[in-house]
């Protein structure tokens, strides 16, 4: 089973005065692979990044808000993601829902 399983996790922090930290984590079960149909995976991911820290490409996430987010990939098939997740979180500034459902489609060539 653990080789089925991945964990990342990011730190982050700016050089801005305040509002700088963040941090991120995610679980991951099984591995979508563009190139493998019927490939997916599942996950589980915690996010806290405050309205001024880093936020990099490779996690697509928005400053200012906190939460927990869930989501599957799937790939129907070959060169192919789908991709669905939501975002059950709030931003940290107001206190406020930012829930958020989205459902991706991507090509390879």
């Amino acid at each position: 089973m653990a080789k089925n399983l991945s964990f990342e996790a990011a730190l982050v922090k700016s050089s801005a005065a305040s509002d700088s930290d963040g941090s991120y984590t995610k679980l991951t079960y099984k591995g979508a692979n563009p190139w493998k149909p019927q490939s997916y995976e599942i996950f589980a991911a915690y996010h806290k990044f405050e309205a001024n820290s880093i936020i990099g490409n490779d996690i697509p996430l928005v400053a200012d808000q906190k939460g927990i987010r869930y989501g599957f990939q799937y790939v129907p098939w070959m060169s192919s993601i789908l991709k669905v997740w939501y975002d059950n979180a709030k931003y940290l500034g107001t206190n406020t829902k930012a829930d958020k459902f989205r459902t991706q489609l991507d090509f390879f060539f």
